[in-house]
């Protein structure tokens, strides 16, 4: 019988959780929930143990507390003119709630593609708020009876970032505390931004009812959807080694680094890992052997002995043919 574990506080953790156990040996998935205003991580006990097998699935509780056994994500008043909520709060737990994703992506060895993140009510106005913002961490985002804030519109990503998302957003017709126009506004906001999803509303109030959650599980094993598909042969997650990838991409003249302004590149860095520490003898190399031989033919590229790394216990900073390297081969840059 699934249910859920103890709650979980790490240091290591930006957010405290509950996983769904037992958990996978080798989880091919993430899939985190959300709860609402008011509640906590166990809510969606129910929905979390009908996930498929190989899912990792996550309960994390709100950062704001509200009471005895009451969190939240951030403080919101309901008024005759609609919600009016703490903006700096839903600020601040929008990025807990993305660093918390990176954390058990590195942990774990799952990479975004296979990451989805959804919630009840206020859980459901972060998933929207972390996957509009940042769409590399998640393949989907469940909005289940909430809403996409307006608060985020100066940090929604650009469409050609958003065009990996799916989304789903589900709503009664009667809910009284988050009226159902809000579900409409959401999905004409996601039209405008190309951004595929499935809208689907019932005759409920404010709840997470049994149509509701059938309609999101059907979704979720969509057997297309990217988050379903397998790790392709030579993939870092499928050799079983926690990653996070960024590339720089080589300027126009050739020279190197691209930095984060410059428009040659997103990062000079390639993130490998939670191990201690790491070196071209150790993590790195492992990763390396995990994509392809001493030589490859693919990239025309040869290992030397001018290649290096230095690493800290996350990061590790490489020089730029090897860089070069990893971007070319598609494995690893993510084109899939």
């Amino acid at each position: 019988m699934k249910t859920y574990g103890p709650l979980f506080e790490d240091p290591a953790f930006a957010l405290a959780f509950r996983t769904l156990q037992p958990p996978p040996e080798r989880p091919t998935s993430l899939l985190v929930l959300l709860h609402g205003v008011g509640g906590d991580e166990t809510n969606l006990a129910s929905l979390a143990a009908s996930a498929a097998p190989g899912t990792l699935v996550v309960m994390p509780r709100g950062p704001v507390a509200l009471g005895p056994g009451a969190f939240g994500w951030f403080r919101v008043a309901f008024t005759e003119s609609g919600p009016a909520i703490n903006a700096e709060e839903a600020e601040a737990s929008r990025r807990l709630l993305a660093e918390f994703i990176r954390q058990l992506q590195l942990r774990h060895g799952i990479d975004g593609d296979h990451a989805v993140v959804a919630g009840f009510s206020q859980g459901g106005i972060l998933s929207a708020s972390v996957a509009l913002t940042e769409p590399e961490r998640v393949a989907g985002f469940g909005i289940l009876a909430g809403r996409i804030l307006p608060e985020i519109e100066p940090r929604v990503a650009a469409p050609p970032r958003l065009a990996r998302l799916r989304g789903f957003v589900a709503h009664g017709r009667l809910d009284e505390k988050l009226p159902v126009d809000w579900a409409h506004r959401a999905s004409a906001w996601l039209s405008d931004l190309d951004v595929p999803h499935e809208l689907r509303l019932y005759p409920a109030g404010h709840a997470l009812g049994a149509a509701m959650q059938a309609d999101f599980l059907r979704w979720l094993e969509n057997p297309d959807a990217r988050w379903n598909q397998r790790p392709k042969k030579g993939h870092p997650r499928q050799a079983g080694l926690p990653y996070e990838w960024k590339f720089t991409k080589m300027c126009p003249d050739g020279s190197g680094f691209g930095g984060e302004s410059d428009g040659c590149g997103p990062v000079s860095v390639i993130r490998a890992g939670q191990k201690e520490n790491c070196s071209v003898t150790g993590q790195l190399k492992a990763i390396l052997r995990a994509f392809l031989p001493v030589s490859s033919t693919k990239t025309g590229y040869k290992r030397s002995q001018e290649d290096s790394v230095s690493c800290d216990r996350t990061m590790c900073v490489v020089t730029f043919q090897l860089v070069q390297m990893l971007v070319n081969y598609d494995h690893c840059a993510g084109n899939d």
